[in-house]
């Protein structure tokens, strides 16, 4: 599971309805009520605005969907392209490096996946 912020914008019968900082609003979801999926601020994403300072070439931690976790580097911070306000990065499940044997598209030698 991921935790990221959200703010709650409508109580309902159904839930909570949220939507994520920092995220498009097709991502807003309801989470329904007295599940663990919803919890008080900065209790599980305490380290949040680390993200926010991402830079491009910075080497990260990050799951893939099956919850396996790579070092990863950042390829590039753009804004998005539906939402000028929103910010997302490219994140590519490898690191540079010189001894690798891998040669990505723009010749530099990398392990991890292709892309």
């Amino acid at each position: 599971m991921c935790w990221s912020r959200a703010e709650v914008i409508k109580i309902g019968n159904e839930g909570y309805s949220v939507r994520f900082q920092h995220a498009l609003e097709c991502f807003d979801r309801v989470i329904e009520a007295g599940t663990f999926d919803i919890a008080k601020l900065d209790s599980h994403c305490k380290d949040f605005d680390w993200r926010l300072k991402l830079q491009k070439g910075d080497i990260i931690d990050v799951s893939d969907t099956q919850n396996i976790w790579y070092n990863s580097t950042v390829l590039d911070i753009r804004p998005n392209t539906l939402n000028k306000n929103v910010t997302e990065a490219l994140i590519a499940f490898r690191v540079y490096d010189e001894t690798a044997t891998k040669i990505d598209e723009e010749g530099k030698p990398y392990t991890g996946w292709s892309s």
